[in-house]
């Protein structure tokens, strides 16, 4: 589990960065990094929270063998571990967001105003409460074209 508490300011180098279990943003904490891709694992909820009030700015990988992608699911996850952006997270992420068995969920005000998605593939996608996702497609990150997949 990596967690940002309030107060916490990381930035993170170019790599990747395996995590096992959640990687969370809370509220007063700062999360920036250019160059990076989150492996999330294991079998305790490998998903992703970026809670009210928290400032992040990641960008994917340009080369290598994770360009272009910022959150990858381990593909053995067996349950759904909802990944969230909620409301009021000043948020500036460019890259592809791979959970094939879990949801993505926008929650209540969310503001996806500076998101640069190559590609979403997800099991589910909730915009919940007022939320507002504006894809601005990036696709300098991979070439690929954008999409959206909900995965079955």
């Amino acid at each position: 589990k990596l967690e940002l508490n309030s107060g916490a300011t990381v930035a993170f180098n170019p790599g990747v960065y395996v995590v096992r279990g959640e990687f969370i943003v809370n509220s007063g904490s700062t999360a920036s990094g250019k160059g990076v891709t989150f492996f999330l694992k294991g079998a305790n909820a490998p998903r992703f929270l970026i809670n009210s009030g928290s400032q992040v700015t990641l960008t994917a990988p340009t080369i290598g063998a994770f360009a272009g992608i910022l959150f990858y699911q381990s593909r053995g996850v067996l349950d759904d571990f909802p990944s969230e952006i909620n409301s009021n997270s000043n948020l500036s992420i460019k890259g592809a967001i791979y959970l094939p068995k879990s949801t993505l969920r926008y929650n209540s005000i969310s503001a996806g105003n500076n998101v640069g998605f190559s590609s979403i593939v997800v099991n589910k996608l909730a915009l919940n409460s007022r939320s507002i996702l504006n894809i601005n497609s990036d696709t300098s990150l991979n070439r690929a074209p954008p999409q959206i997949q909900l995965v079955r």
